[in-house]
């Protein structure tokens, strides 16, 4: 048996043929369940919370290269935001750390996110894969910052005393949505058994 593989417009199809040459049968990709042939994983669900992961790490640098060059200190909300202009060479709050140790703990924090967005696929929790996905954005985000200039910039002043970015609201947000989906104990027990894992 052999399973040969290619793309349309419709979406991916899959075409197996036996060792003896009969006439290939096709199915589109998903339709086929991983139990039944092993060689055949649907990955829609991951991809897209994968590209919400990219479109958020974009809206960050985008972002910061935007406001980065317009006028500093401009009040919006009179004691509550105003937009600023600040380079954070430290961990949270300013935090003096070296800059590898920062990449280093920065790096091992991804490695753990990525493990726990697998983790959560497999489980189909649709509202853990989207905040792993914002916190895995927002932290490639700052770290881009400190590879790229050594420093992280951010241009939110919130209450004339927290300084932030987008990268830091989305890391926030995810953290809040990704502890809500394990307190609700992630997919259903139903979805898990389906999937065949544990």
């Amino acid at each position: 048996m052999a399973f040969y593989h290619t793309s349309s417009k419709i979406g991916d199809v899959f075409f197996m043929t036996n060792d003896f040459g009969s006439a290939p049968k096709i199915f589109e990709h998903g339709t086929v369940s991983e139990d039944d042939f092993g060689l055949v994983k649907n990955t829609t669900s991951g991809g897209r919370f994968m590209w919400l992961a990219l479109l958020g790490w974009t809206l960050d640098l985008a972002s910061k290269y935007f406001f980065s060059r317009s006028p500093a200190d401009q009040v919006l909300v009179p004691g509550f935001l105003s937009l600023t202009d600040h380079q954070n060479y430290g961990l949270i709050g300013n935090f003096p750390l070296p800059r590898y140790l920062i990449v280093l703990l920065t790096l091992a924090a991804l490695v753990l996110v990525v493990k726990a967005l697998v983790a959560a696929r497999r489980q189909k929790d649709k509202a853990g894969m989207a905040g792993l996905s914002l916190i895995l954005a927002g932290a490639l985000g700052n770290l881009t910052d400190r590879l790229v200039h050594g420093y992280v910039y951010d241009w939110i002043l919130l209450f004339n005393t927290s300084v932030i970015n987008l990268a830091d609201i989305m890391i926030t947000a995810g953290i809040i949505i990704y502890v809500y989906s394990q307190m609700k104990g992630g997919a259903p027990a139903e979805n898990t058994k389906q999937t065949g894992d544990c």
